[in-house]
């Protein structure tokens, strides 16, 4: 049986730096170049230490003296251990696993595209021109939202002036994660990840739209502000999701694992600012809205009977008021 010494990167959940295969010969490990196994862990030994085979095949390593020794989580500092399929060793501050050559590994996880057997055509959405027409319809969908909330003469300028600042702000965003997605898989992926900014923009406008229209015809009802900011946080972490599905070759678990990790990171920020943002009392009416090109059979009114007994009761409860401070 074979043997194959897996390095484990620190702090990404098992994943392997590099494997090397157990040969005959003894295979020694350390800092040193002329080692079989070169760690660049400062915690470990020029010549740290050694994997020998027995003359009945059994595998062993061996510590050469090192400062940290060889260490396991079972067990603790060793001088001496056999190892087999499943061991794990740390030199250092770096992990190494031995897996058996004959190990079963998972299936291949198909690219975005390709189903297994052969090759099928991909979906309108990943091919170019599916992905210009998304960022295209969201360009359209964010000048209208501008256009509609401008209420100064000429919106046409801070219509462009939007789209100018959003576009800038689309391709910071996009190149960072093409930049991530260069690194991990050797691919740009620029376009994929300016869909999914388009999306999530177009996405947004809808929410924005649906929370302005709750408020505006129900506006007893406050629990629109807190159904916005969840919906929001729903779709920061199905962003984050998407965008390591293109930059990363991380299962569809892992990525909406960390895109949750991400919303519920932004929804504790989002609490925080709210509770230290302190809003100073002004008598001028506010509206953060677009008001509304609608009916007025739709539009919340009360009678002028029914607002003289709300201005009279609020009359009486600010002379209770006065009556309870004077005494």
């Amino acid at each position: 049986m074979a043997l194959i010494v897996e390095v484990i990167r620190p702090g990404r959940g098992g994943e392997v730096r590099e494997r090397v295969r157990l040969t005959d010969e003894p295979l020694t490990i350390g800092r040193a170049l002329d080692n079989a196994l070169v760690l660049d862990d400062p915690h470990v030994d020029a010549h740290h230490a050694r994997l020998v085979r027995d003359a009945e095949g059994i595998v062993s390593i061996e510590d050469l003296g090192s400062v940290n020794r060889i260490e396991t989580r079972a067990e603790g500092h060793r001088d001496r251990l056999t190892v087999a399929h499943g061991t794990t060793v740390v030199l250092g501050r770096t992990t190494l696993r031995f897996r058996d050559e004959q190990a079963i590994v998972p299936a291949a996880i198909p690219l975005h595209g390709v189903t297994v057997g052969g090759e099928s055509p991909a979906r309108w959405y990943e091919r170019t021109n599916g992905r210009l027409g998304i960022v295209a319809a969201a360009l359209g969908i964010a000048a209208l939202d501008t256009w509609l909330g401008a209420t100064e003469r000429g919106a046409a300028s801070s219509v462009f002036s939007s789209l100018l600042v959003g576009s800038a702000v689309a391709i910071v965003w996009a190149g960072v994660w093409a930049i991530a997605a260069r690194a991990v898989l050797g691919q740009f992926r620029f376009l994929a990840h300016v869909t999914v900014f388009a999306l999530a923009v177009s996405v947004y406008a809808a929410i924005d739209l649906l929370d302005g229209w709750g408020a505006f015809l129900f506006p007893s009802v406050t629990a629109f502000a807190a159904i916005k900011g969840l919906a929001l946080v729903v779709l920061f972490s199905a962003v984050v999701a998407w965008h390591l599905g293109s930059a990363t070759s991380l299962g569809r678990r892992q990525r909406w694992r960390i895109g949750a990790v991400a919303g519920v990171i932004v929804l504790a920020l989002l609490g925080v600012s709210g509770a230290l943002k302190d809003e100073a009392f002004t008598a001028a009416a506010q509206f953060s809205g677009v008001i509304k090109p609608v009916s007025t059979a739709l539009v919340p009114t009360e009678t002028a009977e029914e607002f003289t007994r709300s201005i009279t009761d609020l009359r009486g409860e600010i002379d209770s008021l006065l009556v309870v401070r004077d005494r």
